[in-house]
């Protein structure tokens, strides 16, 4: 079972139909059951699921950034995490990064370094970004 978390801020936003559906399609077209939380609840309470899955959203639904004590809980995580665009965003600052402005459009390398569970058959591949933030892993100063 995988945990799809939506970032999205209101129940009604764009991004569950936008960025979370797709995913949850893509895994039930291989076989694999999701759940998903909105952010609010960060997934807290949620067990037996095997992967975590961070969606994204769209570039100006950017609520999350103000929370990011709510996804603290990724810190204890023992399944592999996932973040898409605005989810790889909230990791960041779960793990004590900083995020930024910064604007990043075209096509880019992602490069596996070792053995990955949710890219396994993968070494490197090229995605799409489209980004107005960008992570910064290690805090500012």
């Amino acid at each position: 079972m995988i945990l799809l978390v939506d970032l999205g801020y209101r129940p009604d936003s764009l991004p569950r139909d936008e960025f979370v559906n797709p995913v949850a399609r893509i895994w039930k077209q291989r076989g694999c059951p999701g759940i998903r939380a909105l952010f609010r609840d960060g997934g807290r309470g949620k067990v037996g699921y095997l992967r975590i899955i961070l969606c994204g959203t769209a570039l100006k639904d950017n609520g999350f950034l103000e929370h990011p004590g709510r996804f603290t809980w990724l810190l204890g995580s023992t399944v592999p995490v996932l973040g898409i665009c605005a989810g790889m965003q909230a990791l960041c600052l779960a793990f004590g990064g900083t995020v930024r402005e910064g604007c990043e459009i075209g096509m880019t390398n992602i490069r596996i370094p070792k053995p990955d569970p949710i890219f396994p058959d993968r070494g490197s591949f090229q995605v799409y970004e489209l980004h107005s933030r960008v992570c910064d892993p290690r805090p500012a100063g």
